[in-house]
């Protein structure tokens, strides 16, 4: 179902897979983190000036329009803010086209199911003709951009993108490249060392539905949280500031990556438990090669029934349920980004955490084939919070009482291939004094 364009990171399995990781995993480095950490602190302070003039149109949808314009950024090197003569300026529709790129995107993710369960020669004569034209002008301005970027790394080897410096396609590019030319030098052997057109835009093609829809649901849930529990707000708060006032005495008038991104741990740990109370992914899907044993536990311990998984069988892992397994996780029902602090998995300089038992935490999957983007979404997510935050307090709109939110994002919910409350779920925003 996910793989539009053929094979990618997220569906191959085997030799194959290890072909896709080999070339996929380098970009996310800390180039990328970077280049993320300042586009996304360039887009909320962008954001917060706007709301500080007009307020908040709907703060759902100024996350969807923040985290759309960073994975363009950080993911693929277009700027909203493009220069006129470049053919994926986000406000003009070159000739030719029906949608500019960044409408392209956005209509692509809003009929992204009919997309990947239908032909497109299908779609075209539906109601929902819309999303089919725009995916087929998001391959065309995704081919020109690949072509663009393949044709400047093969005129220099060291080329960067001079507005997005550590973009991920890019990035991708340059190791695809790097490895056909190892290979040329007897480096490669007979194995495939370089990805085709369609390998590569199916991979950047899973980096944005796969960077995008679920960091901004996950945000959506946070900020609902904080409107909900005072206490919780005032903690994360309180941390930001610390942490923009020692910036402050140091005389740097913004947040960096370096110096700051280790200082937000409790803000991180919040992230963490936003992600096991609402995984927005809400099953995961791994493979046994070989014959694999397991024992199912009924209840006591005693209680236990061995299995022999056979190889070649595919297993849904619940990711709600592991979640909320109250042998891992005491009140589960509780938001407590405390529970991560502890000595035995507390934050490291933003590691990736795996909660109380390995595997008893599985947001961003887990063992060799966990998410290459967890960082990623780290860095967004962190530098979103810590500039609105600095600026503004959440709370809830009108006089819905507070546990009627609870009902309503614990247990109810919508979106289409991501976990996301529901929109009747309404927030504000008031400036600090």
């Amino acid at each position: 179902m996910i793989q539009p364009y053929g094979t990618n990171i997220v569906t191959a399995e085997g030799k194959q897979w290890q072909f896709h990781v080999r070339i996929t995993a380098p970009p996310f480095n800390e180039a990328n983190n970077h280049l993320n950490w300042s586009e996304t602190l360039r887009q909320a302070q962008s954001l917060s000036d706007s709301w500080g003039k007009w307020g908040s149109r709907d703060l759902r949808l100024d996350i969807y329009s923040i985290t759309l314009n960073i994975i363009s950024c950080a993911g693929f090197g277009i700027r909203q803010d493009c220069s006129s003569d470049t053919i994926v300026n986000h406000d003009q529709v070159p000739e030719g086209y029906e949608f500019s790129f960044l409408q392209a995107i956005t209509a692509v993710v809003r009929y992204i199911v009919p997309i990947l369960l239908l032909p497109t020669n299908v779609l075209l004569w539906t109601p929902l003709r819309k999303g089919a034209r725009a995916y087929i002008e998001f391959e065309r301005y995704m081919r020109v951009l690949i072509n663009t970027e393949k044709e400047k790394i093969e005129a220099n080897a060291d080329y960067e993108n001079r507005d997005s410096k550590g973009n991920l396609l890019t990035a991708m590019l340059k190791v695809s490249a790097s490895e056909a030319s190892n290979a040329n030098k007897g480096d490669g052997g007979s194995r495939k060392t370089t990805f085709n057109d369609n390998e590569v835009l199916g991979n950047a093609f899973m980096f944005f539905l796969a960077g995008y829809d679920t960091t901004a649901n996950s945000m959506i849930y946070g900020c609902v949280c904080l409107a909900l529990y005072d206490d919780l707000q005032d903690r994360v708060v309180e941390e930001i500031d610390r942490v923009w006032d020692e910036a402050e005495k140091e005389g740097r008038k913004e947040l960096d990556y370096d110096n700051d991104y280790p200082k937000l741990e409790y803000t991180l740990c919040f992230m963490y438990e936003i992600l096991r109370a609402f995984p927005v992914v809400i099953h995961l899907t791994k493979m046994c090669w070989n014959p694999q044993p397991i024992v199912w536990r009924t209840g006591k311990e005693s209680d236990s029934v061995p299995h022999v998984l056979p190889a070649q069988c595919r297993m849904y892992l619940n990711t709600t349920g592991t979640h909320y397994n109250t042998k891992y996780w005491s009140d589960p029902y509780k938001i407590d980004p405390d529970r991560w602090m502890n000595e035995s998995h507390g934050p490291t300089s933003g590691a990736r955490k795996s909660g109380p038992v390995k595997g008893s935490f599985i947001g961003f999957s887990e063992g060799a084939r966990a998410c290459l983007g967890w960082k990623f979404a780290q860095v967004e997510y962190l530098v979103f919070f810590a500039v609105m935050l600095r600026q503004y307090r959440i709370r809830l709109k009108g006089n819905v009482p507070k546990s009627e939110v609870e009902k309503q994002i614990f247990l109810r919910c919508a979106g289409d291939i991501t976990l996301s409350p529901f929109d009747n779920v309404k927030l504000a925003l008031d400036k600090r004094s």
